[in-house]
């Protein structure tokens, strides 16, 4: 359908994808499909076929002839094709034997074309900001790249890029650093360069701040490429189901353009612009998930605090804030904005069950080593959180009695994440207290506002168009003049009560 609508070809009736209707059955398994096929289906692999063999070892096919390479190609289409359209009759009756026939039509079929005109429509980029951008990340990617030469006396990079086993050999056998391993490996991925650093400053401080800063320059410079925009200077990003929690992923397009729009840098978002003659308004579902997890902590416990801050108003409670006064010990009136920041992580980390060592390597990249917290610490800030939180724990004991109950976890809106195959640990604990709260906030985002505002925008055709849809928020591009109708009509659409657990919660929606 990407590919029709580049042609200007509309597909009518569309009703069913493959991908999406296995995911909504079983969300956290794959979805390829040559995967689907190969379960449900006695079609023997074929996706070989459009490859050609480059040496006798390949699995591709060989072509004697142009016109045998298009037979293959056709037929290799034509496969695809049939065994699409036997999936789906297997799935449509799965579907129906779970009564999740309605649910499929609600969360994937209706956000066919809501997703497609996102997906065509794109964010405009200005060229020449990405131009000069890109070419002073080039020239700083080039000066610590020397710097890392003349420190190692050799080149620690490869024909395409750093090589880990130069870096690990400068590292581990050069400057004789402690060795950092993973699955009984020298590893030299972030964590472990930040934990030397903060371990071996004298030895480490230099060498591993300079291959941070060069890897985080180059991945910069990767989002500046003229090969992520098309002509007309738009970066288009294709949104799938492909997360267990039914939050859409963000990657490149079909063309092989775009990126993830999703995690675009925070020193690279004044690259975009908003469309001619429009204003970017962003609208933003307030503490989203941190209110879904009291809510349903309160219900279960019958925490009235944890109701009230679940239900308070942005300008008259400020969660984050109220737990960084925890953590620290002071009043609210003297958090500081780093304070603050910390208050907030710590709700998300408690919330999904992270203990101190993952908090402490998950804020190091958060905040690329600017934030720097021992596991200690982390763990210290974690066990205040939860000890003025004590219904949080019990939510918590909730969810893991759920799952070794039923092997399934059920969202306010029918989503299933089904783990009759999974093994019982920490891990899946994690997953499941995460689960319910981040798709409870993705459904509602795309249920009553991405959908719901596709069509006001066609029905009233207007010229505002959504840019970016980034997991609890709505990036939108709109004429001056339209810019407080889509705010108003998304705030009323998003604003409406909704229960969990029995605890009906209404969540803010703050205008950018």
């Amino acid at each position: 359908t990407w590919w029709l609508a580049r042609h200007g070809v509309t597909v009518a009736n569309w009703q069913w994808d493959t991908l999406a209707a296995h995911h909504a059955l079983d969300a956290a398994a794959a979805h390829a499909l040559a995967y689907l096929a190969s379960i449900d289906s006695r079609q023997p692999f074929w996706k070989f076929m459009k490859d050609a063999k480059e040496s006798d070892d390949d699995e591709g096919a060989e072509f004697d002839s142009a016109s045998d390479a298009v037979t293959a190609y056709y037929t290799y289409n034509g496969l695809d094709a049939a065994v699409t359209r036997e999936l789906i009759d297997v799935y449509e009756a799965r579907l129906k034997a779970a009564n999740l026939l309605d649910f499929y039509g609600h969360h994937y079929r209706d956000m066919f074309m809501p997703l497609l005109a996102l997906m065509q429509h794109g964010i405009r980029m200005d060229e020449l900001r990405r131009r000069d951008g890109h070419a002073q990340l080039i020239l700083a990617c080039k000066e610590l790249r020397d710097q890392l030469t003349t420190m190692a006396g050799t080149s620690l990079h490869a024909a395409k890029g750093e090589s880990p086993k130069k870096v690990a050999a400068f590292l581990y056998d050069t400057l004789k650093l402690p060795r950092r391993t993973l699955k009984g490996r020298a590893t030299t991925r972030e964590v472990a360069l930040r934990d030397l650093i903060i371990k071996y400053p004298a030895k480490a401080a230099e060498p591993c701040s300079l291959i941070l800063e060069w890897r985080g320059k180059k991945k910069q410079s990767e989002l500046l490429t003229e090969h992520v925009t098309d002509a007309d200077f738009r970066m288009r990003s294709s949104y799938r189901f492909t997360t267990e929690t039914g939050r859409l992923n963000s990657s490149k397009n079909p063309f092989g353009t775009g990126r993830n729009a999703q995690n675009i840098d925070r020193t690279l978002r004044h690259m975009f612009v908003p469309d001619d003659g429009c204003v970017f308004v962003e609208c933003d579902l307030s503490a989203a998930e941190s209110r879904v997890v009291r809510a349903r902590a309160g219900a279960l416990t019958g925490d009235q605090r944890m109701i009230e801050i679940a239900r308070s108003k942005p300008w008259e409670f400020d969660d984050h804030t109220n737990t960084a006064s925890i953590i620290f010990g002071r009043s609210t009136d003297q958090i500081t904005k780093l304070e603050r920041f910390l208050g907030k992580q710590t709700n998300h980390a408690g919330n999904y069950g992270e203990q101190g060592k993952t908090f402490s390597e998950n804020l190091l990249k958060l905040t690329e080593g600017e934030v720097v917290r021992t596991p200690e610490e982390c763990q210290r800030m974690l066990d205040a959180h939860m000890l003025a939180n004590p219904a949080i724990p019990l939510w918590q004991r909730s969810i893991r009695g759920e799952l070794l109950a039923n092997r399934r976890l059920v969202n306010s809106w029918g989503r299933v994440l089904d783990i009759r195959f999974d093994r019982m640990d920490d891990d899946l604990y994690r997953r499941g207290y995460a689960y319910k709260p981040q798709s409870d906030v993705g459904d509602l985002l795309n249920q009553w506002g991405l959908v719901p505002l596709h069509a006001f925008l066609a029905e009233r055709a207007l010229r505002s168009r959504i840019n970016c849809q980034v997991h609890d928020s709505l990036l939108v591009s709109c004429p001056p003049d339209e810019a407080w109708l889509v705010y108003d009509f998304l705030r009323t659409s998003l604003e409406r009560p909704r229960s969990y657990d029995g605890i009906e919660l209404v969540v803010p929606v703050e205008l950018k």
